[in-house]
């Protein structure tokens, strides 16, 4: 079966869109289409929490026994992920002084209730 199968009526249009909707996630179309989220099934999830369950699991135990703070692990990367941020900044202003000062770049004037 060819694509050019599909204008000489050899293959219709409702078959080869039956025969996309059941591409393996591993086909170059599924992964063009959807990005990297479809490069785990449901098995590969599952084992990922696993993972990421034993390892607090492990430090919750090397914490209790130990003197010195041993670093939380981090959870398993999945395909999809966002990447964890930077922050930047920080302020020692107090919450009100924050509001106001956010406040003060709204373009539109405050109403009469404020």
């Amino acid at each position: 079966m060819r694509l050019g199968d599909l204008f000489t009526g050899e293959l219709s249009w409702r078959r080869l869109r039956g025969l996309i909707r059941q591409l393996p996630r591993e086909a170059a179309t599924v992964r063009a289409q959807h990005g990297e989220v479809v490069a785990w099934g449901e098995a590969e999830h599952l084992l990922a929490g696993i993972f990421d369950v034993l390892m607090q699991g492990n430090w919750q135990r090397a914490q209790a026994g130990n003197p010195k703070k041993v670093r939380r692990p981090k959870a398993l990367r999945r395909p999809g992920d966002k990447p964890r941020g930077v922050r930047y900044g920080g302020t020692d202003l107090p919450a009100d002084d924050v509001k106001r000062l956010v406040r003060s770049f709204d373009p539109t004037p405050p109403s009469a209730g404020e």
